[in-house]
């Protein structure tokens, strides 16, 4: 190869695709596991660092919302319960629809968040919004953990149908990165559009 080859061939834009040239996708999300653990953790750490009461704000979130709506659905309009303790059937509808609600705007928000580490290093975009979602997790476990602890105190026990909880669960927070995958590459490609300067890193287009 001549020298003018080589001087070609290093002004040629090198371009990233996930997977490198053989498109190993899920190889690649293994083989940067570490990464996805790191970014989860550091996750963590920030929000609940910046609250007064730290990682017990998990806890006081939904024990707080579930406070709420007892006293206005169940104490103020009266409704229905079907004979269940109003509280543990306020818990047992917030928990999965915090974790959706917290996986769509937390993955929803991660690449826009972590545009400069995109744009610096090579590993597969998934890990992003799959380190919110499973910030999303962790808070429901924590909420979980509040709902296990009123069952005895109201006498309530769980059944058979507790068996698909965790199917429950994991459709929850499938279902809130899917849609916030969508969100994210979406608010990538319109800041783009509102700020061509900031914004034309085709980097952050993958």
């Amino acid at each position: 190869m001549t020298v003018a080859e080589k001087v070609a061939e290093a002004e040629e834009p090198l371009v990233l695709e996930p997977g490198g040239a053989d498109r190993r996708f899920w190889r690649d999300l293994w083989h940067y596991r570490d990464l996805f653990v790191f970014l989860a953790w550091r996750d963590i750490a920030v929000r609940y660092r910046q609250t007064i009461v730290g990682m017990a704000w998990a806890l006081l979130q939904p024990a707080l919302t579930m406070v709420l709506f007892t006293v206005v659905f169940g104490r103020i309009a009266h409704l229905e319960a079907g004979g269940v303790p109003y509280p543990l059937l306020v818990l047992a509808g917030l928990i999965p629809w915090q974790l959706f609600s917290a996986s769509l705007t937390g993955s929803g928000d991660s690449l826009a968040a972590n545009a400069g580490l995109i744009s610096k290093v090579y590993f597969p975009r998934m890990i992003i919004p799959m380190a919110a979602v499973a910030v999303a997790a962790v808070n429901a476990l924590v909420a979980l953990g509040l709902f296990a602890a009123l069952m005895p105190w109201y006498g309530a026990w769980p059944t058979w149908r507790l068996v698909a909880l965790p199917a429950l669960l994991v459709l929850a927070c499938l279902q809130g990165l899917g849609a916030g995958l969508v969100t994210a590459s979406l608010g990538l490609r319109c800041r783009r559009t509102r700020t061509p300067k900031t914004a034309s890193n085709p980097t952050l287009d993958r």
